[in-house]
């Protein structure tokens, strides 16, 4: 089930959405303990179940949906139970599959504004790709503004804890 995670996380970072109402706060230092600390062994049981619910997850995104469109249906997934109840198990909560989304989009933002600081530098020299740069930030800003700005701050907060983990289940 690394495939169902990859996709979480490639999922959350291509989203670029902005909600129409603030979003909601979800995540506390323990559910990132959790994440943390749980992580390779929610990988291991969501992996045991195969491919099983692998067409549950493909549909939820829409090539012609708009990006706060995709974010809200990703955020709403009311995955099988057989999916909340291991990652309820692993201490994320009913809303696990949620908090997945959250932590993950709020890290690609994280690692996105660090590495377009670095090439915001290198555009200088080459000025005809600002106007792809200026999409990309404005893009990413997006994606950060559809995350509460306290769980957007734990997450900043426990960047390193959280990129072992997702590094690990690469």
């Amino acid at each position: 089930m690394k495939k169902c995670i990859a996709l979480c996380v490639c999922l959350t970072l291509a989203l670029c959405a902005v909600s129409a109402q603030a979003p909601k706060k979800i995540l506390s230092n323990g559910d990132i303990d959790a994440f943390v600390k749980n992580m390779p062994t929610i990988d291991a049981e969501l992996s045991a179940l195969g491919d099983k619910y692998n067409d549950f997850f493909e549909p939820a995104m829409s090539e012609s949906a708009s990006p706060s469109e995709n974010m809200a249906t990703m955020r709403a997934i009311n995955p099988p139970d057989e999916i909340k109840d291991i990652l309820k198990k692993n201490g994320l909560g009913n809303n696990g599959f949620e908090k997945i989304i959250v932590i993950t989009a709020a890290f690609g933002v994280v690692e996105m504004e660090e590495a377009f600081a670095g090439q915001n530098e290198q555009m200088q020299d080459n000025p005809e790709m600002q106007s792809y740069m200026d999409e990309a930030m404005k893009q990413l800003d997006e994606l950060k503004a559809s995350v509460h700005k306290d769980d957007f701050a734990l997450v900043t907060k426990r960047r390193a804890d959280i990129a072992g983990v997702l590094s690990a289940s690469e």
